[in-house]
């Protein structure tokens, strides 16, 4: 049974609206006294990704073409924290959602505790399923098991000013590839004063990475992992997070880059155009560009970085029917019609929504060729935060081991092990 906890009004109205009601954003196609012959589904969704604008549409499409249900949908505005607070509110008032839209974080924490379906029966019978990315599958998996379907992917992207290469020598049209090249072409790129300062980062790459969305793809290109994700236990001390950490002990030794935060990335080098490199996503690009409009046609994005294997860091939000739904079949039924080609289609052509079917990707790169296939690239092997019941504590110890790494004060060997143990404390395991 899921869990009890705060209290929350939920108010109906009779006609399809857009309203705010308790700070949040609701669609309604149904009134409370709704025909016997429907079934009602309550969606509840994070307001992200232009859901507010697209919700209304999609949910008098939806009823359209199933009109066995009706639905409820609401986009809870705010940051992930609140957006979870609202949901544990709703349960308790007894208002529990049939399916959600949530960020990955989310999928993470409320999978672990409970609240979350398992689908497998749901995904076998998914006549589209196979057009379906495997990587967006896979971000749905929990344990071996579906608990929720990737619908959005947002990629971060080795991403490149053509200026800055040309004036080093380098071509623009070849950005590196590897470790070994990044490290070169990083080294190349930094201008110093006469006082050894940096005028120039060669790579703005952060010596602080509280959620992994730098540091993370360099295990992972390493074949290695913070995380056993199946047997939910840290991991570490793995000899492969070591060696991917020293390397970037070795990166960070060579002072090409001054210190920064990955979530401070927009007073960061790279949004000021003092950079040459950095790992930023499409709208931070378009956030550079805005403010500095003579940026327009100089910054690219590269493929991803490869060592043993190619990896890139990619958050998701994803779709998830709820475990005490009274509707599951229907749930999934308007998780299917979200993921349709006609409802994928609008989001990729109205909201600029990266697809997750195979049969869209030629579509999509056609729009922007030059961004989206690079886009696609990082997608299709991509991955974001570890889906493992201890999250936010493997925050809470990583970051610091891999600031002292970057900092040069612990050697990535005794940092990780201190983390690990730290971490094994706290979790109990």
């Amino acid at each position: 049974m899921v869990r009890k906890m705060l209290a929350v009004t939920m108010v109906l109205f009779l006609t399809s609206a857009v309203l705010f009601v308790g700070g949040q954003v609701t669609i309604l196609g149904v009134s409370q006294a709704a025909s016997a012959e429907k079934q009602l589904i309550n969606f509840f969704s994070f307001d992200n990704d232009s859901m507010k604008v697209y919700m209304e549409g999609f949910v008098e499409r939806f009823m359209a073409a199933n009109p066995n249900y009706e639905v409820n949908a609401q986009v809870v505005p705010g940051i992930t924290g609140e957006f979870e607070d609202q949901l544990r509110t709703s349960v308790l008032s007894g208002n529990v959602p049939d399916v959600t839209y949530e960020p990955l974080s989310t999928f993470t924490t409320f999978g672990k505790e409970g609240f979350f379906r398992k689908i497998d029966d749901l995904v076998a019978g998914w006549e589209d399923k196979d057009d379906i990315m495997e990587s967006a599958l896979n971000m749905g998996m929990m344990g071996g098991g579906y608990y929720g379907v990737g619908a959005f992917p947002a990629p971060i992207l080795l991403c490149y000013r053509v200026d800055m290469f040309e004036a080093a020598g380098l071509d623009s049209d070849v950005p590196p590839t590897n470790w070994e090249e990044l490290m070169e072409y990083a080294e190349k790129l930094t201008i110093r004063d006469a006082a050894g300062n940096i005028v120039q980062s060669g790579f703005d790459f952060p010596s602080s990475d509280a959620f992994g969305c730098n540091t993370y793809p360099v295990m992972m290109q390493n074949d290695a992992y913070l995380v056993d994700e199946v047997n939910d236990v840290p991991t570490l001390t793995d000899p492969g997070v070591v060696e991917a950490l020293e390397y970037l002990q070795k990166f960070a030794s060579l002072g090409v880059s001054t210190p920064s935060s990955w979530e401070g990335r927009s007073n960061g080098p790279f949004y000021a155009g003092k950079a040459a490199m950095a790992y930023m996503m499409t709208s931070d690009v378009g956030a550079i560009i805005s403010a500095i409009p003579e940026l327009e046609g100089k910054i690219r994005y590269a493929s991803p970085i490869a060592h043993k294997k190619a990896a890139a860091f990619c958050g998701y939000r994803l779709l998830s029917v709820w475990e005490d739904s009274q509707v599951p079949e229907g749930a999934f039924e308007l998780i299917k019609f979200f993921m349709t080609p006609e409802e994928m289609t609008i989001r990729m052509n109205e909201y600029g929504y990266s697809p997750v079917r195979n049969s869209l990707i030629d579509n999509f790169v056609q729009l922007n060729p030059e961004v989206n296939e690079k886009v696609m690239e990082t997608i299709a092997v991509g991955k974001g935060a570890p889906v493992v019941s201890f999250l936010n504590q493997l925050y809470n110890y990583y970051n610091p081991a891999y600031e002292a790494v970057a900092a040069g004060t612990k050697d990535p060997a005794t940092a990780l092990q201190e983390a690990q143990e730290q971490l094994l404390a706290e979790i109990g395991s």
